[in-house]
């Protein structure tokens, strides 16, 4: 009874103090996402929506309730009260399960509603019913708002979301170049019923920040709109600035609109569970039905700080607190597989993976060299989140060798008198990665062979590009090391001419670097004319060793 009492005072009273943004958990900010509320969790959203115009405008504040409730773990149904006389349903089903491989895609349909007519603002039978700027004179009606919509969640790389729907995604001012409304006149459109057939797309991004907090957009064809989102718990505390294209409307009287607020989610079927149910059980089989046996493997708890599971003989038994679990088992093999499961209570489930035909792993090869003297070294070398056991290396031939699953990882290379090597190297599905360790010793002399000029000038010819592109390489991933890039020629034309020439040929690669992103104050220039000749000038052959580029590594 307690409990109820504070659910009670929750939706009641903090309304007053502050106030939600989204009328649905599953929105962005004004558009859907393809998720949906799992069986049995309710959300009760409350939020007020200022005019920033607020005296102008003719809808200056509006005060808006939503109440959904999750079902069957596939669709979920949504009451919005947009005044105390304007009420629409909305529902969502779920037709494909977000997976490694593929993002959530659902359907559904908005404003089902007995006006013609209806947003937040209100509604009603007139194209001049609820927001003043969605008072379009071809306004299709948004009953029946129904829309599909793609959702995919890349954890701490954002939430991404695009989709299509009538009704209210349509707008006839700039946004109108998100739907088919330009394809027709507005003489056409005009009190004709392919106005109702209008469709328009709409997309929104969700980016974490910290913590919690995130940043949001989302754009259609009425509204560009962004915002921040804390959540803590069972609740979810917003604010956003919305309609932000009314900034360059043109109109004194039309601005954007600030909204703040807060949703609340309860699970109404814990409340008949004791707050400190018993844990469940999960028995896992990892299986390879290729060679129909069993196989080793670890479990992972994704979106967990559970520790990972190490099953032996593709059979484990686990206990876990009663909950919902996104896990991913990895075989030996270098195969992997993402499941959904729930733990119940006192109940014992069962959980099968087969491996056969799962994502295989790649290999991750190359070779440890000094790049001045070309031979083999032999670095420590570490790769985020991988145990360095794995990593086999040839100590004849420095030749460095392990699989990884796909994905991207950060490499790093330590060896004592040389500078550390950094870089990020993205591993395919199935497919060799040869990435060679360039290690640069400090103090140490390279010379870039074959990077030439035009004659008698400090152009670049084309066939240097590549063999700098290779040196941005390096630089790129000895991001410590500073260079000094030294120019030299021959003793073809007068003595001060070459000492110049040989200035600006090292300029000339120093502003190449420079264009490839490697930052200007790691590098110094110098150049020496035809002071330092490594060969006589008797021959063309000589002639060109003497004219060369070399970089001094410096001490970091």
């Amino acid at each position: 009874m307690k409990k109820f009492f504070i659910i009670f005072i929750l939706i009641v009273l903090i309304p007053i103090l502050v106030f939600a943004l989204n009328a649905k958990p599953s929105e962005i900010i004004t558009v859907p996402t393809a998720e949906i509320l799992n069986s049995g969790l309710t959300n009760v959203s409350l939020y007020n929506s200022f005019a920033v115009k607020f005296l102008e405008d003719r809808v200056g504040y509006d005060y808006n309730l939503a109440f959904s409730y999750g079902l069957f773990d596939m669709m979920d149904v949504t009451l919005h009260m947009y005044t105390y006389k304007d009420y629409a349903l909305q529902f969502q089903v779920l037709l494909l399960k977000e997976s490694s491989r593929t993002p959530s895609i659902s359907v559904g349909m908005k404003n089902i509603t007995y006006n013609r007519f209806i947003d937040e603002g209100g509604g009603g039978s007139t194209v001049n019913s609820g927001l003043t700027d969605y008072s379009y004179q071809n306004r299709s009606s948004d009953v029946f708002s129904a829309y599909v919509v793609a959702t995919e969640n890349l954890g701490k790389f954002g939430k991404y979301t695009v989709g299509i729907g009538r009704g209210e995604f349509i707008g006839y001012g700039r946004g109108r170049y998100l739907s088919t409304v330009p394809l027709f006149t507005d003489t056409y459109l005009s009190g004709s019923i392919a106005n109702e057939f209008m469709f328009g797309f709409f997309g929104g991004i969700e980016f974490p920040v910290y913590k919690g907090l995130s940043i949001k957009a989302d754009v259609d064809g009425r509204d560009v709109n962004a915002g921040m989102n804390y959540k803590y718990g069972d609740f979810s505390f917003n604010a956003a600035m919305t309609h932000l294209e009314l900034f360059t409307a043109g109109d004194p009287n039309l601005r954007p609109r600030l909204e703040i607020g807060m949703n609340c989610f309860f699970d109404f079927k814990s409340l008949k569970i004791n707050k400190k149910s018993n844990p469940g059980f999960i028995v896992v089989n990892i299986l390879d039905s290729e060679i129909d046996e069993p196989v080793d493997g670890v479990i992972e708890f994704m979106d967990s700080s559970l520790p990972p599971v190490f099953v032996e003989d593709g059979n484990k038994k686990i206990e876990l607190p009663a909950g919902k679990y996104k896990i991913k088992a990895m075989s030996d093999e270098c195969k992997s597989m993402v499941r959904d499961i729930e733990i119940k209570s006192n109940q014992t489930d069962v959980v099968f993976f087969d491996m056969e035909s799962i994502e295989n792993c790649g290999i991750l090869t190359g070779r440890a060299v000094d790049r001045t003297t070309e031979e083999s070294v032999f670095p420590k070398i570490e790769i985020e989140g991988i145990e360095s056991s794995l990593i086999s290396t040839d100590e004849s031939t420095g030749i460095y060798q392990v699989e990884l699953m796909p994905g991207t990882y950060m490499m790093k290379a330590t060896l004592e008198g040389y500078a550390d090597w950094v870089y990020l190297v993205t591993v395919e599905e199935a497919k060799t990665t040869i990435m060679n360790i360039y290690m640069l010793k400090k103090g140490g002399r390279v010379s870039l062979k074959n990077v030439n000029f035009k004659s008698g000038s400090a152009d670049l010819t084309k066939e240097s590009f590549s063999i700098l592109d290779d040196a941005v390489i390096v630089l790129t991933a000895n991001s410590q090391v500073k260079i000094e890039i030294q120019g030299f020629t021959d003793d073809k034309g007068k003595a001060d001419a070459n000492l110049s020439l040989s200035k600006e040929r090292a300029e000339s690669v120093k502003d190449y670097l420079v264009m490839k992103g490697i930052d200007e104050s790691r590098i110094l220039t110098k150049g020496f004319g035809e002071t330092m000749n490594i060969a006589d000038n008797e021959t063309e052959e000589h002639r060109a060793k003497n004219r060369r580029i070399e970089f001094i590594i410096q001490e970091q």
